[in-house]
């Protein structure tokens, strides 16, 4: 009688999945990361463009935000590889910081386009434009905060987290979806309502001048 030999297969592991295949496809539609690859190329050897971690980083504060020095072993325990098609340890905080350095002189052009992107593709009336004043809440030390910009304080933050400090924003948005047209402007402390806004949002959105030229945009703060 004869032994039969038995395979056993790899073993089984649990991720999480949540939201990881939505978040992916509204990038895909978006083009979030060709957007990116296209103002922000980089080397052909690296493991993954800068467009892969910003979605990858995209899909961490929709799921279960995560700092930079932890997010490796967010994308291990979620469907990372599966969903997103990049490696965990691709994910550490130096490949990080070196993607956000990056897409930082390109910021302005990045969200204008994306925001272009998610009004043509999903039909966003941009007939007005809103100008919302929220808060950002900070962690770390502040002490080497720039002169030139606001330098965070205690107050009353929306979010409700009186124990970090904040810094006051504005940013103009879409009536219908609320669609920020350019990246947040950081104002003074205690100051509600800014002098020039309407120049000041068409003059800072990459879309906003095909947007005025045909009589789209009207400016409600």
């Amino acid at each position: 009688m004869s032994k039969k030999r038995v395979m056993y297969g790899p073993p089984s592991m649990e991720k999480a999945l949540g939201s990881l295949p939505v978040i992916a496809d509204f990038c895909d539609r978006l083009r979030i990361a060709e957007i990116v690859d296209e103002l922000c190329p980089i080397r052909e050897v690296a493991r993954a463009p800068h467009g892969h971690i910003v979605r990858a980083l995209i899909a961490n504060r929709l799921t279960s935000p995560a700092s930079m020095m932890r997010l490796e072993n967010w994308a291990q325990h979620w469907a990372v590889p599966e969903v997103l098609g990049i490696a965990p340890d691709v994910l550490n905080d130096d490949r990080i910081g070196r993607a956000l350095d990056a897409i930082a002189e390109h910021l302005e052009m990045i969200v204008g386009t994306v925001g272009a992107r998610a009004i043509t593709t999903f039909g966003v009336d941009v007939s007005r434009i809103h100008w919302d004043m929220t808060s950002i809440s900070l962690f770390g030390d502040d002490d080497q905060a720039d002169e030139e910009f606001p330098r965070p304080k205690y107050g009353h933050p929306k979010e409700r987290r009186p124990d970090l400090k904040q810094i006051q924003a504005g940013i103009g948005t879409s009536a219908d979806g609320g669609v920020p047209v350019f990246e947040p402007q950081i104002v003074r402390k205690r100051q509600r309502r800014l002098t020039g806004v309407d120049e000041m949002m068409l003059s800072r959105c990459p879309i906003s001048a095909s947007m005025r030229a045909v009589g789209w945009v009207r400016i409600r703060s």
